[in-house]
C-alpha cells in the first residue's frame, strides 16, 4: 500500500492512485483546484454532495506507520471549503502528528458526505490495498498485543473482529466516531505500556 502511495504525484491535479481511474470513468469526482474556483463552481453549497475532490491530495493515511502503535480505522477525509485554502502537503501533514497514532482512511478521497456505494468503491485498487494491509499487517500486530486497533466507521467493510486489542465501534458509536471509556483505556495502555 504505501510503496503504491509513494508512485502517486503530486505534481498537478486531478491527484489520484492511477489504478484508481475508475474515479473519472464512472463521474464520481470533481477537480477544482483552488478554493476560488470550487466557490464558483455548481457544486458549491450543494448539501449532499457525495463526490470526491480530486483537486486534494488524497490522505490514505496520517501518522507514522512504522512506529504508531494505535490505529484508528476511518472512512474518508471528509471536506471542507477551506480545505482548497489551507491544503498542505502529505509530508506537512505527516510532521505534525505523533509518531504513536496513525488514522487509516478506507477511501483516500475528500467528500463532503460519503455516498459512494460498495459496488463502487469495491473497483478501487486503494480501497483493497488498504483492507490488505490492514488485514495482512496490523491486525497481527493487534492480535500479538504490538499495537490497537480501534474502528470507528464502516466496522463491516473493514471486516475485523472485536479481539482484546481491536475495538469495533457499532451502532451510536460509528456515527459519532468519538472516543470512549474503553477506548480510553486501551489507547493509555499502548501509549504507556509499562504504566499497564
Amino acid at each position: 500500500m504505501i510503496e503504491a502511495w509513494r508512485q502517486c504525484s503530486t505534481d498537478n491535479p486531478p491527484y489520484y492512485l492511477r489504478t484508481d481511474a475508475v474515479l473519472l470513468a464512472e463521474d464520481l469526482c470533481y477537480l477544482p483546484v483552488s478554493f476560488e474556483e470550487y466557490v464558483q463552481s455548481k457544486h458549491f453549497g450543494q448539501a449532499n454532495d457525495t463526490k470526491f475532490h480530486l483537486g486534494l491530495i488524497p490522505l490514505p493515511y496520517v501518522g507514522n506507520l512504522e512506529t504508531a502503535k494505535i490505529f484508528l480505522l476511518m472512512l474518508n477525509p471528509g471536506f471542507h471549503p477551506g480545505d482548497y485554502f489551507n491544503d498542505i502537503t502529505h509530508h506537512q501533514a505527516l510532521s505534525l502528528l505523533s509518531q504513536k497514532l496513525a488514522c487509516l482512511e478506507l477511501i483516500p478521497y475528500h467528500s463532503k458526505s460519503f455516498g459512494i456505494s460498495r459496488k463502487a468503491y469495491n473497483k478501487l485498487q486503494s480501497h483493497k490495498l488498504m483492507l490488505a494491509f490492514v488485514h495482512d499487517v496490523l491486525q497481527v500486530q493487534a492480535k500479538a498485543g504490538d499495537i490497537c486497533i480501534i474502528v470507528t466507521r464502516k466496522s463491516k467493510v473493514w471486516g475485523l473482529s472485536k479481539d482484546e486489542n481491536i475495538i469495533v465501534y457499532e451502532g451510536h458509536e460509528a456515527r459519532a466516531a468519538h472516543l470512549t471509556k474503553n477506548t480510553q483505556s486501551l489507547i493509555m495502555k499502548h501509549l504507556y505500556p509499562k504504566v499497564h
